[in-house]
């Protein structure tokens, strides 16, 4: 059997708790927003002094392998408990 842990893949590292209390696909879409921030080589800009990202339901849906309303739908959960701020920047 080929080894299934690649090395130059990112590995995507979801708590069992956050799973266990808004989901699977949440938690997943929730942690790769947060790598995003955290991450010093990701672009994004700072307003209101907060860091902000662009990234489209299609590129997450693309990153995460998920379908792109399957995204959509986790985005408007993430919104509604104000897990995520969702704004076009001026």
């Amino acid at each position: 059997m080929s080894n299934l842990l690649f090395p130059n893949e990112s590995a995507l590292i979801v708590q069992p708790i956050l799973i266990k209390k808004i989901g699977r696909t949440n938690a997943s879409v929730l942690c790769q927003i947060n790598y995003w921030l955290q991450n010093k080589k990701c672009t994004g800009v700072i307003y209101e002094g907060k860091k902000w990202i662009y990234a489209t339901a299609e590129e997450l849906a693309k990153q995460l392998q998920y379908g792109v309303s399957t995204i959509r739908r986790s985005l408007r959960f993430l919104k509604k408990y104000g897990l995520v701020r969702l704004e076009k920047l001026a």
